[in-house]
């Protein structure tokens, strides 16, 4: 309550001043509030004092305003808690909604996720869950990224160690018919990487050696029929690095890369561990050679190969009955 004057009025007793009753009634409410601030009898409203609003509100707790200066009311919100103000009559109780991650869409953690024996499963393991990871966390994560389910490996790579039966056993690609899969043409460079779309590459294969070719010019930086190493940038670019340590170290901050620009002709990048003498080639070879540069000539080929008899004008079949050679066509 603000201080309460008593008027005298202008001059005594010319009836312009409070009467007795009201002037008194001031003095007994000013006294009020002054024993009710020295603890000597009386109350004060909360309300009265100068520095708090004039209404309390509903459900509100007081708090100093941010100046330090003065009393304002305000209610309890937020993110993931519930306010109860009525239950309990001595308490405001605050309960956490938010224990569950789901009620979160944009989850992160604050430290290493320990799962207590506990299993995590139903992850996804697609583009669609890369684009949507990307979108919510404003990241650029790609599909080498994510993390992985059993089933997932045991669909798409290797077991170290094989088991009984034919658990675990390696299968090897059939041997392609020449050497396109071991050879990756170069469309053009950018920012010092070389563009081969669709190249087939990932992370996995960081430290690999090629040797680049070109029937031009070599490009900038580059030396015709060298041995470089590979990394993954994109699906579509790769690096060259000039040894494998290079190529598989994956500190953005000290990883040195060639810068590769120009060159002429048509430029390509061959495995190094491409050998032309293989049997699939060799074979392919070798039916080159007696079908376009032997003329007139008959010639015989005994082969156990079954997937050449489709390569010849005419085939005789034989079996082995009892340990000897039989015609059967």
């Amino acid at each position: 309550m603000a201080k309460q004057f008593v008027n005298i009025g202008i001059e005594g007793n010319d009836g312009t001043g409070d009467s007795i009753r009201d002037a008194f009634n001031k003095v007994n409410e000013n006294f009020t509030e002054l024993y009710a601030v020295f603890g000597q009898g009386g109350q004060i409203s909360f309300t009265s004092l100068s520095d708090t609003p004039n209404t309390l509100g509903s459900n509100k707790i007081p708090v100093s305003n941010s100046a330090g200066n003065a009393i304002t009311m305000r209610g309890i919100t937020g993110t993931g808690i519930a306010v109860d103000l009525n239950s309990d009559p001595n308490n405001i109780q605050l309960s956490v909604t938010g224990t569950s991650v789901a009620s979160d869409t944009t989850p992160g953690l604050g430290g290493p996720l320990n799962a207590n024996s506990f299993a995590i499963a139903n992850v996804g393991i697609d583009q669609n869950a890369v684009n949507d990871y990307n979108t919510t966390h404003g990241t650029n994560i790609s599909l080498d990224d994510v993390v992985i389910t059993k089933r997932y490996a045991d669909l798409n790579y290797l077991a170290s160690s094989g088991g009984t039966g034919t658990l675990g056993e390696i299968r090897v690609r059939s041997e392609p018919a020449n050497a396109t899969d071991y050879t990756k043409t170069i469309t053009q460079f950018q920012n010092g990487n070389l563009n081969i779309p669709s190249h087939g590459f990932s992370n996995a294969s960081n430290g690999l050696a090629f040797k680049y070719k070109t029937t031009g010019s070599a490009a900038t930086n580059l030396t015709d029929n060298q041995v470089y190493y590979i990394r993954f940038v994109d699906a579509n670019y790769i690096s060259l690095h000039s040894t494998k340590s290079e190529a598989t170290n994956n500190n953005d901050a000290t990883r040195v890369k060639i810068t590769v620009s120009g060159g002429s002709g048509t430029q390509t990048i061959v495995d190094n561990e491409y050998d032309s003498s293989l049997d699939g080639f060799g074979t392919e070879e070798f039916l080159k050679i007696i079908r376009y540069i032997i003329k007139d000539a008959n010639i015989f080929v005994i082969s156990h190969k079954t997937d050449l008899l489709d390569k010849f004008e005419s085939v005789i079949k034989f079996d082995k009955v009892k340990g000897f050679s039989r015609k059967i066509s």
